[in-house]
Parts: C-alpha cells; sequence; structure tokens
C-alpha cells in the first residue's frame, strides 16, 4: 500500500478489504475510511505509523473484530474535548479557547454524558441556553449570534467525533433567527475627537488608532504585525487574521507613518494582550467623551471609508480579509444608514 504525503484519494486493498487512507491538511493527522464517510482518526502524523496502523485495521476487520464503534472507544464529553483540542493544535489560541468555550457551554447544558449518547434532544436544548439566561435573569449574558457561534462550534466537534469513530449520527443543528444588525462605526466627529485626545495623552497608541483607520486591521493582527512581512516595495503588509490566515494589506502613507521609522525586523506595534489594547482605547475613549465604542469600530469605520471613496467591494473584501463578500456589503447598509442620518440636518424639524 502506498500513502502519498499529500494524497486526500489513497484506495488501498488488504485481504478483500477495501479502504481509503488519507491526510488531512488542516491537522496533519492520518484517517482511514472503510465505510462511505464514517472515518477514524490514525491519531499520527508520520506516513508510515498511519501505514501500519491502517493494515492492523483492515486484518482486524477481515477477522470481523474491527467495527466503527466500539464501547470501550466512547469517551465523556470531556474527555474527548481534550483529545478535540490536542489534535487541533495548529489553529490559533483564539480557535482553540472557542472550542473550549462552546464545548464547555454545552457540556453545562446537558451533563458530561458519552459523546455517543448525543442526541437531538441535547441541542434542542442547547439552542435555548439563550431563552434560560435571560429568563432566569442570571449575570451571564449569552446573545443569539453568541448562541450560533457555539453551534457552529459544536457542529464541527460533532463531525470530528463521527469520523472518530465514537458518533454513528450527527443530530440536525439549526442556527437561531437573528435580525440583521449593521456594524458600528465612528462619527466623523468621534473619530476627530478621539484621535486628537489619543495624541495629545498617548502617541503610542495614537499610531496605532490610525493604522486601524486607515487598514481596517483587526487588534490581533496589529499586535502580530512585524517588520519582516511589510514589503516596501510594493507597499504591502502581510498580517496572519481570522484562522491563522494571511492575507496582505496595502500601506498608504497615512498607515505608513503610523507605523513609525522601518526596521529590517521585528514587532511594528506594541506588543501586549489583545484585552490591554480593549482596556486601552476604552480609557482613551472616556477621556475624549466618545462612549459606546469599541476598538472593533474602528475596523468597521475604515471599511465604511473605503466605500465613501467609492472603492470597488471585491477590493475591499479583500483588504479586509472577509471570506464572504456578504459580510463586505452590510458596509453599504451602514453607509446608507449614515447619509439619512446626515440628510436629516437639512430638515426643518
Amino acid at each position: 500500500m502506498n500513502i502519498m504525503a499529500k494524497s486526500f484519494h489513497v484506495k488501498s486493498e488488504e485481504k478483500g478489504i477495501k479502504y481509503l487512507v488519507f491526510k488531512r491538511a488542516t491537522s496533519g493527522y492520518w484517517y482511514i475510511e472503510i465505510k462511505r464517510k464514517v472515518n477514524k482518526s490514525l491519531k499520527t502524523k508520520n506516513a508510515a505509523q498511519a501505514k501500519t496502523i491502517a493494515q492492523a485495521m483492515a486484518n482486524a476487520l477481515d477477522k470481523k473484530k474491527f467495527v466503527v464503534l466500539k464501547a470501550k472507544d466512547d469517551k465523556l464529553l470531556s474527555e474527548y474535548l481534550e483529545d478535540y483540542i490536542d489534535n487541533r493544535s495548529d489553529l490559533s489560541q483564539k480557535t482553540l479557547k472557542q472550542d473550549k468555550t462552546a464545548i464547555q457551554c454545552f457540556i453545562d447544558v446537558v451533563g458530561d454524558i458519552k459523546v455517543s449518547m448525543i442526541r437531538q434532544s441535547h441541542i434542542n436544548a442547547f439552542r435555548k441556553i439563550h431563552e434560560y439566561y435571560i429568563g432566569t435573569g442570571k449575570k451571564r449574558v449569552i446573545t443569539k449570534i453568541s448562541v450560533n457561534s457555539y453551534l457552529r462550534h459544536l457542529k464541527t466537534f460533532l463531525r470530528q467525533a463521527q469520523e472518530d469513530g465514537l458518533l454513528i449520527d450527527i443530530p440536525k443543528i439549526k442556527m437561531l433567527k437573528v435580525g440583521d444588525t449593521l456594524p458600528k462605526i465612528l462619527t466623523a466627529d468621534q473619530r476627530k475627537r478621539l484621535l486628537n485626545y489619543a495624541f495629545k495623552n498617548d502617541h503610542r497608541f495614537y499610531m496605532i488608532m490610525t493604522f486601524a483607520l486607515f487598514t481596517g486591521c483587526r487588534r490581533e493582527e496589529i499586535i502580530s504585525a512585524r517588520w519582516e512581512n511589510y514589503d516596501r516595495e510594493s507597499g504591502l503588509l502581510t498580517v496572519r487574521g481570522k484562522g491563522d490566515k494571511e492575507r496582505q494589506v496595502p500601506i498608504i502613507k497615512e498607515s505608513s507613518f503610523a507605523m513609525g521609522h522601518p526596521k529590517a525586523s521585528g514587532p511594528i506595534f506594541w506588543q501586549v494582550h489583545p484585552d490591554t489594547y480593549t482596556h486601552k482605547y476604552q480609557a482613551l475613549a472616556t477621556g475624549a467623551m466618545v462612549f459606546g465604542t469599541r476598538f472593533h469600530f474602528l475596523r468597521h469605520s475604515a471599511a465604511t471609508q473605503m466605500l465613501e471613496k467609492e472603492i470597488p467591494l471585491e477590493i475591499i473584501q479583500k483588504i479586509l480579509g472577509h471570506s464572504d463578500i456578504k459580510s463586505t456589503q452590510i458596509y453599504a447598509k451602514v453607509l446608507n444608514k449614515e447619509m439619512i442620518s446626515q440628510m436629516q440636518k437639512l430638515s426643518n424639524g
């Protein structure tokens, strides 16, 4: 049997048993498929080890000793969560933290049951967690948007459990209906007051906010930005965004100024925890008398400014790193809302 390092379709046959061995590009782990859409992790990234384990499984199956799901392989949700996180160690810490939060919340609702025991009733109960916290008046607030995020992480978790042979059927996971929520932006007056206050009181953070306003970069992307990833000739800075995906951001005069004096290597901006950026921004916004705002509003404001300057949506999508153009199109609605608000100034009341 040949196992090609980057192949997704390597068919093999041992003693009349047909099976497929493949490697997941995302995690690097090898899997065996003996039944269509039923995969089991070989729990190794080594091709030679995968070959040996797959052959042993095929031999056991030929002797009717191998089944997709064994009782002894079943695990509690908390136990499998540990394995799940370990096998996704190549993903960003932020994604792993979201995985843990979502699944732990699921465990809080349905209990630490065996993975094989998950049923539709458990999913239905979890979907109502928003109503539960609102109804009981507890301090913990979980919005419908957050619940949908948890459901997406849970869906990925259950798919992996099925591939690992711990779950036969995945219950239907339906997202909650959420009304269209437009991104919030800073008005021109708010931007001016905020930047002026930051310039006088915290010049370092003034530069960071200016960079965010002229690139649309997120907190984590700014913190992780490095000089060795900046091509001065092309004027492009490579940043690492959501899901550890890289993209190139055009650097113009204003954002170049905000980056400071060029260096050969090293971090471009302040290296601290993202929450420190949040706290610093809130302090400056309060001082500037700009309330109800978050650091992420700088990204929303950057997007609407691009639209105001008639930059095509497709280009804005690439600059912001949106995988779906629909995420970018929503800023057009924000701009329309702002125009209507400004036009109200013509009214005599």
